[in-house]
């Protein structure tokens, strides 16, 4: 095999973010399919994530995403007056969960379900915070918004078919990286203890642990983000600033500085060859140095830990 090509490696920033879902259709969907339906996932799956589904390598990269459980009518004659907390409603199928929410038409309040009942699978009853703060009447429309994401949109396609209950794992939001002729490159390192038995050689101890030094060269065209730009710049998501304000460390000690994930996907584009995945694991810059001239930007840091680690995949 020919050695490594930076041409065929693709680089990205990725953030912490990580949870776990399962494909929610009982027929499963089909390999080309880019949207899926999903539950068990806690909160909202940003765009820019990435996922995995077992059995397949392929990763796929989120570009939208839904919350939006469908609509229902309040169902009472009467309708029901100021501060109610409790309403039967109808035409809902399946199960609006508690912490989702609602609003209502000639509402501009946002009300959160605490407690539902069901009958015959389906949702016929709801109590909710804060109390009602304009009244309804019999048959008004509620549209309900769930507190996790249940569907998702993706790119690419399904390479391969997906089964009901079928596990999805979730990574961290990537921004893939424009090299040109930058460069990628690290250091592992260990030191070693040499103990002398009256001056002579005799054993050897491994010393101290040291983080991986990283240095990582890269093309911009802004450093800052302009309206409407759905990601953040390089250096806004090494320096959690701007776009990526919000992102997640990759650290799983919320005392310390805000880490990412450098993610390198080498596939060579041969039949019968496989990709690797190398992840440099909490990194943490220590110099950005700008060379306006050229348009790079050049960063080294820091990952906390002794070694990357390598995964051999089969990508389509």
């Amino acid at each position: 095999m020919a050695q490594f090509d930076l041409k065929k490696a693709t680089i990205y920033l990725e953030d912490g973010y990580s949870e776990a879902g399962a494909v929610n259709n009982v027929s499963g969907y089909l390999a080309a399919a880019t949207t899926m339906k999903m539950d068990g996932v806690a909160g909202i799956v940003p765009t820019g994530a990435t996922f995995k589904l077992t059995g397949d390598d392929q990763f796929y990269n989120v570009t939208a995403h839904s919350e939006a459980l469908g609509t229902g009518a309040v169902n009472n004659v009467a309708g029901y007056t100021t501060t109610t907390t409790t309403m039967t409603v109808d035409l809902i199928t399946g199960i609006i969960p508690s912490g989702s929410t609602f609003t209502t038409i000639g509402d501009s309040q946002t009300y959160t379900i605490t407690a539902h009942t069901e009958t015959l699978g389906n949702t016929t009853s709801i109590t909710f915070t804060p109390g009602l703060v304009v009244a309804t009447v019999d048959d008004q429309v509620l549209t309900f918004v769930s507190a996790d994401t249940i569907s998702v949109t993706f790119t690419p396609g399904l390479v391969i078919a997906a089964t009901n209950n079928e596990v999805m794992t979730f990574a961290g939001i990537r921004l893939e990286l424009k090299i040109g002729e930058g460069n990628l490159t690290y250091d592992e390192k260990r030191t070693m203890e040499y103990k002398r038995d009256r001056g002579q050689l005799d054993t050897v101890r491994e010393g101290d642990e040291e983080p991986i030094d990283v240095r990582l060269d890269v093309q911009w065209e802004w450093l800052s983000h302009a309206a409407g730009d759905p990601y953040p710049t390089p250096e806004e998501f090494l320096k959690k600033e701007g776009l990526a304000s919000g992102y997640t460390s990759s650290s799983s000690d919320p005392c310390e500085p805000y880490a990412i994930n450098l993610i390198v996907i080498y596939d060579p584009d041969c039949s019968g060859v496989d990709a690797e995945v190398i992840t440099l694991s909490d990194y943490r810059w220590e110099s950005l140095n700008h060379d306006l001239k050229a348009g790079t930007l050049s960063t080294s840091g820091k990952c906390n830990v002794t070694r990357a680690t390598k995964e051999r995949l089969t990508l389509a």
